[in-house]
């Protein structure tokens, strides 16, 4: 009789501690859904808001990408027409110094080419209107070791005489950097022979007039001299943007 008393009391005891354990555990879930059902809702809200933001970067990304095409379609056009102004330069450039295509693409490097054409360019403006193919200015060249004949052309085509002198012994292995002009020859002139040296590939450190034309006016008055000045070997050549906008030209 005792033992099934004492086994209905243990049997009663384990369902209470069950059901405590229940109670625990249920207690337990409860609270973790609490708990949890709100950062799932952060969590939904979060990826909704990064959906949203990576939907919008898609569109800018998008739009991007068809303006980068359209750009790079006008760089394709621009890059068209600059090759075809820089073969009409260029084909202006060869009749300028008479020579063949082939030649020049031979003895001049890239950014040799596009200094001769810039000159040539410069030449042309100035020359374009009004221009008299018809003057008395001398040009006196002290030839050296450089081809003389693109000097030759490039100057008479543009209605100069060109006078070939012989320089000093001492100047002869000197390289030509200079330019000296009379007091008659107008400014317009000495940029144009300037820029025809600079075109022909010779560096133009100094453009002078003559050291006496003050005293003497009339001192090779209508004469332009190319040749070389100890002086300035160690100056930098002058530029053509220095050249054309020169108001004038002193010592």
């Amino acid at each position: 009789m005792d033992t099934d008393k004492l086994n209905s009391e243990y049997e009663n005891l384990k369902e209470t501690l069950n059901f405590y354990k229940i109670e625990k555990v249920a207690k337990t879930s409860r609270l973790l859904s609490i708990l949890f059902i709100p950062l799932l809702f952060i969590l939904f809200v979060y990826g909704g808001y990064k959906i949203n933001n990576l939907r919008h970067e898609i569109s800018i990304l998008e739009i991007q990408e068809r303006h980068a095409i359209g750009k790079s379609k006008k760089i394709q056009e621009e890059i068209v027409e600059l090759q075809k102004e820089k073969a009409i330069a260029e084909a202006d450039l060869i009749k300028a110094l008479g020579y063949s295509p082939a030649f020049i693409e031979k003895e001049l490097n890239d950014d040799a080419q596009s200094t001769a054409i810039a000159a040539n360019t410069a030449i042309k403006d100035i020359t374009k209107s009004s221009w008299n193919n018809k003057k008395g200015i001398e040009v006196y060249y002290y030839n050296k070791t450089i081809d003389e004949k693109k000097i030759v052309v490039g100057l008479e085509s543009l209605g100069y005489k060109f006078i070939a002198a012989t320089p000093g012994k001492y100047m002869n292995k000197k390289q030509t950097n200079a330019i000296w002009f009379g007091s008659d020859v107008p400014l317009d002139d000495i940029k144009v022979v300037a820029l025809a040296l600079i075109r022909a590939g010779i560096q133009i450190k100094a453009v002078r007039p003559y050291r006496n034309s003050k005293e003497k006016p009339d001192y090779k008055s209508n004469r332009i001299e190319v040749g070389a000045s100890i002086d300035i070997e160690r100056s930098n050549p002058l530029t053509i943007d220095e050249i054309v906008n020169a108001k004038e030209f002193t010592r």
